[in-house]
């Protein structure tokens, strides 16, 4: 029923949905990781970014904790905070060597974070 809802950009009720799911069982890594998905598309970035580091560090296929590190990394990008993103996406091409969207972006983040030395400094701490 999340997934349902999930898929039908229903994301508050998809997370419901998750949230019934790990009250049964809070070690799923998958039901973790859509929780963060649903909270990522509410705008719920620190609640998502925790959701993905507990899935990632969940999951036992390397594949799909890329995914959890791929998705911190595209909310890092998103709000301009390059140097951390630059790390998840390393995160996740040490899991999934061939992802090449995370590849492309990593290489895209380094660019911008030259091109902003501000942001570099900004950053350092995050």
């Amino acid at each position: 029923m999340g997934n349902r809802a999930y898929h039908s950009r229903q994301w508050s009720k998809a997370e419901t949905f998750y949230r019934k799911s790990l009250a049964r069982n809070n070690r799923n890594s998958q039901a973790v990781y859509n929780l963060g998905c649903a909270l990522m598309q509410q705008g719920k970035d620190s609640l998502a970014v925790s959701k993905f580091l507990k899935a990632a560090k969940l999951e036992p296929n390397p594949i799909r904790r890329a995914k959890s590190y791929y998705n911190i990394g595209v909310m890092c990008e998103g709000n301009q905070k390059y140097a951390p993103a630059i790390n998840y996406y390393e995160e996740c091409l040490r899991n999934n060597p061939s992802d090449n969207q995370a590849r492309y972006n990593l290489v895209l983040c380094k660019k911008l974070l030259k091109n902003n030395p501000k942001q570099n400094k900004n950053n350092k701490d995050n």
